[in-house]
């Protein structure tokens, strides 16, 4: 005489419970970590947000050479300061660009783009140093003045000398 199995033992039971229990988990998981899926709705907003203020810095930065290199080669002390503080608005307008993806950046943490921004960062400091010294020398026109005096009271002075 056979007995039959408990019905806990036969292969449909388990399939049951092992679907009972999928579910269950799915369920729970679900409900824990809805909020996770809702974020994932944002992402292309801003990776685009991203890439508008890399593009607007880097507009910016072109901008701001562009005006020293005005400021530099500028014929008048007036146009050269003009220029210096021309290049130091879009500096300052690419800076608050840079301040704006940096909070972009750490809200929505990359390990490779918070990598990338701190190197930016450290090279814009330098960048900005630099910038500050050529203004600042822009400013005075030396080469401009020492130019006149060449070709002016100097070309006198060697004239009366001769």
């Amino acid at each position: 005489m056979e007995r039959e199995a408990p019905v806990w033992k036969t292969s449909p039971f388990w399939l049951v419970t092992a679907i009972l229990v999928l579910v269950a988990t799915l369920l729970v998981m679900g409900v824990r970590y809805r909020d996770a899926t809702v974020g994932m709705d944002i992402v292309p907003t801003v990776m685009a947000r991203k890439l508008a203020l890399l593009s607007a810095i880097r507009i910016n930065m072109i901008k701001s050479v562009e005006s020293e290199k005005s400021a530099v080669l500028a014929d008048t002390d007036g146009a050269s300061i003009a220029f210096a503080q021309q290049s130091g608005r879009e500096a300052g307008a690419a800076e608050e660009g840079l301040h704006e993806l940096g909070r972009l950046v750490e809200s929505y943490p990359s390990e490779s783009e918070l990598r990338l921004l701190k190197e930016f960062k450290g090279c814009w400091a330098e960048f900005r140093e630099i910038d500050r010294l050529v203004l600042d020398n822009a400013v005075q026109n030396s080469n401009l003045k020492a130019a006149r005096l060449s070709f002016g009271q100097a070309r006198e002075a060697m004239a009366r000398l001769e």
